[in-house]
């Protein structure tokens, strides 16, 4: 089974499995691929606990963690999970660096989990902007190449709700309208929205301009599919089977895309600059 992340939500499940299997208090209980030990040390008063993990960090972790009844950090002198959740602790270290999008291309923890950057309040209400934007584009799909899939389509930002949060120039009253307001986002599908949220296609006004980083493989595909195409006789069929293909491709799709006219603003331009600004840098 995958299973990435903390254990800590799926403890009861476990404990129904014990139960099941009827366990006998003092035996040997192997917490494999240990982590932050969440099993171990649920389990560590009715078990024998052999932990293990080829991470370092996790060993340490669950060594201190297995083998006291209970950690009071009395040498610190301070409670660490009152210092890392202060909203002015920023910690741009090795996690951030390599494990969240603020250093990486890596997702497993957000900006904010892993610097200890703990927002008081957010501007956030996907309810309301959900609403919005059925108001502006109508039923759920994807702006960009089409897709119907309800359960692969997300309500979209394009001026980010961390982005808003964090804002020293916006009011509050500012951000809570930036958060709803349906010219700061679009219906995408995952793959757009991740492509657009890092950054592998943006737009100049209301053209779509895709990034260098994968402009090579757009051109690689057409290419390809131009030469593929080319030796389809039937003129008609050669002309629908390109256009299913530069439909379906997620990278051919941003070939030669524009918003459209109706739902291009002035305060869509404006957060799209925004969004173009954030990264590109220009």
């Amino acid at each position: 089974m995958r299973y990435l992340g903390n254990k800590d939500s799926i403890l009861h499940e476990i404990e129904e499995i014990v139960k099941i299997k009827k366990l006998k208090k003092g035996k040997v209980f192997f917490d494999a691929f240990s982590g932050t030990a969440s099993v171990g040390n649920h389990f560590k008063n009715k078990f024998k606990i052999i932990a293990n993990d080829n991470l370092y960090l996790s060993f340490v972790y669950s060594y201190g963690k297995l083998n006291n009844p209970s950690t009071k950090f009395e040498k610190l002198g301070l409670n660490p999970f009152d210092y890392f959740n202060e909203p002015n602790v920023f910690l741009d270290g090795f996690v951030y660096k390599n494990y969240s999008p603020g250093g990486s291309n890596r997702m497993y923890f957000s900006e904010e989990n892993v610097t200890g950057v703990v927002p008081k309040k957010t501007s956030r209400d996907q309810g309301n902007f959900y609403y919005q934007l059925l108001q502006k584009y109508g039923s759920k799909k994807c702006y960009i190449c089409g897709n119907e899939i309800e359960e692969t389509i997300v309500a979209s930002h394009i001026h980010r709700i961390t982005d808003i949060d964090n804002s020293t120039t916006m009011t509050e009253e500012e951000k809570n309208i930036a958060a709803i307001d349906s010219d700061n986002g679009f219906w995408l599908c995952a793959n757009h929205d991740k492509m657009f949220e890092n950054g592998l296609f943006y737009f100049l006004d209301d053209k779509l301009i895709i990034s260098n980083d994968i402009k090579g493989l757009v051109d690689r595909t057409e290419k390809y599919v131009e030469k593929s195409i080319s030796n389809i006789k039937d003129g008609i069929l050669q002309k629908n089977i390109r256009a299913l293909v530069y439909r379906m491709s997620d990278e051919l799709v941003l070939k030669n895309f524009k918003i459209e006219p109706i739902h291009y603003t002035p305060k869509m331009h404006d957060y799209l600059e925004i969004h173009r600004h954030r990264v590109k840098g220009f």
